[in-house]
């Protein structure tokens, strides 16, 4: 598996992980994809801390305030990098 990288949805409540993040061309490059507690029933498509920024600058042009690293983690992410 390759190594697991911090992310959040548009929630923006919990700090997900993915080992999916691709580079996103709408988000300047940012990286997006699908969490490790992403399934079929329940798709969870989340971005890195770039791609939040890009957006957060595009529509209020100003930084986002919260950050992916101080959220809390998701349990069902951090279970599926265990497992």
């Amino acid at each position: 598996m390759s190594e697991a990288e911090s992310c959040t949805t548009w929630a923006y409540r919990k700090r997900h992980l993915s080992v999916a993040l691709t580079p996103d061309d709408h988000y300047g490059g940012a990286k997006t994809g699908p969490t490790l507690c992403s399934s079929t029933g329940n798709p969870a498509y989340a971005y890195d801390q770039a791609a939040m920024d890009t957006v957060s600058l595009r529509y209020s042009n100003r930084p986002q305030k919260k950050r992916i690293a101080d959220l809390p983690p998701c349990t069902k992410c951090a279970k599926a990098v265990r497992s």
